[in-house]
């Protein structure tokens, strides 16, 4: 037993808490046991990969590290330290409701009375991709950071960190990209452009796996799928596991607005990691708000993810052919709706401040893509 590294899981789901299970590494091996109180509650927090089983389990495949991935997914980002001791190391306002502790019993978790505020200009960007899990008051003029409670009259956020490989307006272009979603149709969050005094600008959004106090059971596609950068999944793959998870031709449709704004706004980057469905109280899952929404150039020029197997020109008709195989008959709609917030790029682009001459680089790549699209007037 000298070599066994052990943890317990722990779901903080909309208030109410229980212990899932234990998680352990023997031998360079990772293994999970559900407790089994747990499994008679019928909360399938990973379907696919982890479904409700009595016994312990080892993942044999290595495309977290050895790790589930809807444990993977209370990490923000992949570390190559130990992953027990990440999860083990988690505050309390991580990601998603798992919370992860070194013994059983369900610790409740402590009142904090000190707040101290967060400086923007103090924060340092570097090459590695940093979001930080923030509260954020209506003014947007009050920021804190790390605090296991919510502070009154505050909101649960998220504020992603440019690197210094980034655009010095990255943040700027991903605003303007979160407005013309919603102009779009796209189920998106409240969002905002954070500013210093030096005018370094940070990128915000609202978390959708909180409520209030309340934590909301989170799973990335990704997470569910087990799929890393090395898996080019199908965005036909997507909507067919949106439908089979949610049961909810809404999310469908959701789902495939999601494929046709990332298609068509040029989001080569966009992959399973970008895409989280929710969980709540009952079971019952949905697709969450859409997110990681931007320009981006993708993997050598190419999509993230196939549409109908292709992943360099991608067109009209492959949308097209994706919405009819899944049934979506107003698909037609979606793809104009679209097409027309994205002609409004300068417009958007000018309300987030992005310099002129990155508006104008994104303007004629974007109209390339959407003026092959039915009734095409590209006017701004």
């Amino acid at each position: 037993m000298k070599n066994l590294s052990q943890i317990y899981v722990i779901l903080n789901l909309e208030g109410k808490k229980y212990n899932v299970g234990i998680l352990a590494e023997i031998k360079d091996k990772i293994y999970f046991e559900y407790d089994a109180k747990f499994l008679k509650t019928n909360f399938e927090l990973s379907p696919f990969k982890l479904p409700l089983k009595s016994g312990a389990r080892e993942n044999k495949d290595t495309t977290f590290n050895k790790l589930f991935g809807v444990f993977n997914d209370s990490l923000l980002y992949n570390k190559d330290t130990n992953h027990l001791n990440n999860l083990l190391n988690l505050p309390l306002n991580s990601i998603g409701a798992l919370e992860y502790q070194p013994e059983k019993k369900i610790k409740e978790q402590k009142i904090t009375t000190s707040f101290n505020e967060l400086e923007l200009s103090d924060i340092v960007p570097t090459s590695h991709k940093q979001t930080l899990c923030i509260q954020v008051d209506k003014t947007k003029k009050y920021i804190y950071q790390n605090q296991s409670t919510l502070k009154d009259g505050f909101y649960s956020w998220l504020l992603k960190i440019p690197t210094t490989i980034e655009s010095l307006y990255s943040a700027n272009i991903e605003y303007a990209y979160s407005l013309m979603a919603k102009t779009a149709g796209l189920d998106t969050n409240l969002t905002y452009l954070f500013q210093t005094k030096e005018k370094q600008n940070y990128f915000g959004m609202k978390r959708f796996d909180r409520d209030g106090e309340k934590h909301l059971h989170t799973h990335t596609l990704a997470g569910l799928t087990h799929s890393d950068n090395d898996t080019i999944l199908d965005y036909d793959d997507f909507l067919a596991l949106t439908l089979t998870l949610t049961k909810n031709i809404k999310d469908l449709h959701k789902a495939f607005r999601y494929v046709c704004f990332n298609i068509l706004a040029h989001n080569k980057s966009y992959n399973p990691k970008d895409i989280s469905y929710i969980m709540n109280k009952k079971g019952e899952w949905s697709l969450a708000p859409a997110y990681n929404l931007t320009f981006s150039y993708g993997d050598n020029g190419k999509y993230c993810m196939k549409t109908m197997n292709e992943r360099s020109w991608i067109k009209i008709n492959h949308l097209v052919k994706l919405a009819k195989i899944h049934d979506i008959v107003q698909y037609e709609d979606i793809i104009e709706n679209i097409a027309d917030a994205i002609s409004k790029w300068s417009s958007f682009a000018k309300i987030a401040n992005v310099p002129y001459d990155e508006a104008l680089t994104i303007k004629t790549i974007l109209n390339k893509i959407y003026t092959n699209r039915p009734n095409n007037n590209p006017n701004q």
